[in-house]
């Protein structure tokens, strides 16, 4: 058997009752197709001109050659040829030429970088809120600190719009009623009931957190009320976003609050519920994320019905999920499913998946901040450690040198079982589990060739027909020729009828390599008998060591009334 030149995934032979070339390309393609993947270069436009299997690329902006009219698709050498995918918005991959993390936005591969910033005093406007006629109005840079310092007191200060620059006065309830928003005054959390466009507080929705169930995301979400039937249709507009057929999309401010949801687009006429999205127990805390739109791109919605919900007749309500309460987590804290109180920061993010600092290679090897370490030195490695323990946090290394990882059962389970000798060049990832255990998930040589466990012992059995079913057998030599698939220590032969003989001489079967028996009491059938293993007399073999690739030849010494059929011989034993 062979495996794929990446992951090392087991490929099925060509003579095989499956489907080998539809199998082995879909494996190709779950391959190239990864979420997060390493490439030789991304946004290179000419195709090498001695690729090797397994090699993948990013085609740039203006491929030529085999890559022309492939612009900006991941590009994989397979089978002494390319194959082309076409990547989508989010995913990542390495650039292995300039050492750099790439991410498609949907439309070009960009580097993947936190941009750096800030909001000058000039930015800001005065802050202006009305209500019922009445304008407030605080003036950029008109408060002092003597005027913040009165208006942190237990009353909310302001001033009308027009009342010139003077000190803040006390707001009268009706005021801050009126500039909040809230009718009763009381700020219950049950203020759903008293706001029509409201369908959840944002505390009703947070404290849902933990048992909220996201689906895929929808590529744009609905501001208003539409007709079902045609108003969401392959070329239809909602919030500035252009549909087309097979779009996901998220419905949710119909007149008919049963018709909410998260649907797919259709050529024409009404969409048709997500599969993910058309059960009652589905949709209950259903959490989506909305990717484009002029005013719902990157925003996040929860359906807030409670169960049960029947789908088609139960009004559904979606509410925007908000965490600005929340505080951002280091990159070296563990988060668990109970701290709902943090989130996790683009820089954190960043840190996770970026280049960390070179590694000494020593006995126990600590990695530092980051996703991506290249090793140093040539010392035996027999533990892999972070610096800050993260349950099941993976880490994406490269040898630099020829070195040892030794393997065993708790710091350093390695593929196969058994030790490495590294490579410059080769790669590994790892990953911790909860109990502290490192494995190796994956181990590809700096050559493309994956890491293979010995073989050796493994048993081994082939059977090998010398002869029709129908035709009467009769002695002679090269009977049958093949050749040996693999280097194989014997332990049992075997001989079969499919008719057996009814009397005569003794069916006797001799099997050669390269010319030579390697029986020294050759394989008999006794009459009224299919099979040796029954024989008076057993075979002895003479020659145990089979060669890869040895040629094998089958002759009928002997047979009886010539009323034998369908001879077939079995070679028992393991790979050498």
């Amino acid at each position: 058997m062979t495996v794929s030149n990446r992951l090392g995934i087991t490929e099925l032979a060509a003579s095989q009752v499956d489907r080998s070339v539809t199998v082995n390309e879909a494996i190709a393609k779950l391959e190239a197709g990864a979420t997060f993947f390493a490439a030789i270069q991304v946004s290179l436009n000419a195709p090498p001109g001695s690729p090797a299997e397994g090699d993948l690329y990013v085609v740039g902006t203006a491929g030529t050659g085999a890559w022309s009219g492939h612009d900006k698709n991941v590009a994989l050498y397979y089978n002494a040829a390319w194959l082309f995918f076409v990547p989508f918005e989010g995913m990542f991959a390495w650039d292995q030429t300039s050492d750099s993390l790439k991410r498609y936005d949907g439309s070009a591969w960009v580097a993947f970088t936190v941009g750096a910033g800030g909001i000058s005093d000039a930015d800001y406007g005065d802050i202006v809120v009305s209500s019922s006629g009445t304008v407030w109005t605080i003036d950029n840079d008109a408060v002092s600190n003597a005027k913040a310092a009165n208006m942190a007191q237990s009353t909310i200060k302001g001033r009308a719009a027009g009342a010139g620059t003077g000190d803040p006065t006390d707001l009268s309830v009706a005021q801050v009623v009126a500039i909040i928003g809230d009718p009763d005054g009381t700020l219950a959390a049950n203020s759903d009931s008293l706001f029509a466009t409201q369908k959840a507080t944002k505390t009703y929705v947070d404290g849902k957190v933990a048992g909220l169930s996201w689906k895929q995301a929808v590529r744009a979400a609905t501001t208003a009320n539409g007709t079902l039937a045609s108003a969401f249709a392959n070329g239809s507009t909602i919030d500035g976003v252009t549909l087309a057929t097979g779009d996901r999309i998220l419905i949710k401010n119909q007149s008919s609050g049963a018709e909410n949801g998260i649907y797919i687009v259709a050529a024409s006429g009404a969409p048709a519920r997500a599969t993910d999205a058309d059960s009652g127990a589905e949709l209950v805390n259903a959490s989506v994320y909305v990717s484009e739109g002029t005013t719902q791109a990157d925003t996040q919605w929860t359906c807030t019905t409670n169960a049960p919900i029947t789908v088609g007749s139960t009004s559904l309500s979606f509410a925007q999920f908000v965490s600005s309460s929340l505080s951002a987590a280091s990159t070296t804290e563990v988060l668990t499913g109970t701290d709902t109180s943090k989130y996790a920061t683009a820089d954190s993010i960043a840190a996770l998946w970026e280049k960390g600092s070179d590694v000494a290679s020593a006995s126990t090897v600590s990695l530092g901040e980051g996703g991506f370490f290249h090793i140093t030195g040539t010392t035996t490695i027999t533990d892999i450690d972070w610096a800050t323990a993260k349950d099941g946090r993976p880490a994406y290394v490269i040898f630099d040198g020829a070195l040892t990882l030794t393997h065993n059962a708790t710091t350093l389970k390695l593929p196969g079982g058994a030790n490495i000798t590294t490579a410059a060049g080769d790669r590994a990832i790892f990953v911790q589990d909860n109990g502290d255990n490192v494995i190796c998930i994956a181990y590809i040589r700096a050559d493309g060739k994956p890491i293979v466990a010995s073989v050796t012992g493994t048993p081994f059995e082939m059977e090998v027909a010398c002869s029709d079913e129908s035709t009467a057998l009769t002695s002679g030599t090269s009977k049958v020729t093949f050749r040996m698939p693999r280097a194989v220590t014997l332990s049992e032969v075997r001989a079969s009828l499919a008719t057996a003989q009814t009397s005569g001489s003794i069916f006797t079967v001799d099997i050669n390599e390269v010319g030579t028996t390697i029986l020294s009491t050759k394989l008999t059938i006794d009459n009224t008998e299919k099979t040796s293993t029954t024989a008076a007399t057993p075979p002895v073999i003479s020659d145990v060591n089979l060669a890869d690739d040895a040629e094998m030849t089958v002759d009928i010494d002997q047979v009886g009334d010539g009323t034998a059929k369908g001879l077939k011989i079995v070679l028992i034993g393991t790979r050498a």
